[in-house]
């Protein structure tokens, strides 16, 4: 069984090469606003790969749901687990549908939505990213001065 074809899941993705519609599949128009894109899920699924690049990678997608304050359910890569900590949901196993399933719908609560919110205020939001920045710029010119 495919999640998409699950009683209660609707996916939602951009079009793109290969993707076709099919009965719970809704395929957004690559145009369509994030924002508009976003108020159509109530979980972002974020699979990720485990070969070493993607364990690196902080996928915008997941800034995204943050920002949307969208519950997310992710792998729990170096990348991820460093900036979402225990603002989201982690699932190892997306082979077995059932937990998949279980695991989506326990991450839409409103405790998570909480606390996504804190993280993108503390650390993602754009004011926040700007000073953190600044004060690397600063760090980075002060050495460069051979001030410490």
């Amino acid at each position: 069984m495919r999640l998409a074809e699950t009683k209660g899941f609707k996916l939602v993705t951009f079009s793109q090469k290969g993707v076709v519609a099919a009965p719970g599949l809704e395929v957004l128009d690559p145009s369509t606003p994030l924002s508009a894109a976003y108020s159509r899920i109530d979980v972002l699924a974020l699979p990720m790969s485990t070969d070493p690049a993607s364990l690196r990678q902080l996928p915008a997608k997941l800034v995204d749901a943050f920002s949307a304050g969208v519950p997310v359910v992710a792998t729990p890569t170096p990348a991820i687990t460093e900036i979402a900590g225990t603002a989201i949901t982690y699932l190892d196993d997306w082979t077995d549908i059932t937990q998949v399933q279980r695991v989506m719908r326990e991450a839409v609560s409103d405790y998570s939505k909480v606390r996504m919110e804190v993280v993108w205020r503390e650390r993602l939001s754009p004011g926040e990213v700007s000073k953190q920045l600044s004060l690397l710029l600063a760090k980075t010119r002060s050495a460069a001065c051979g001030n410490t």
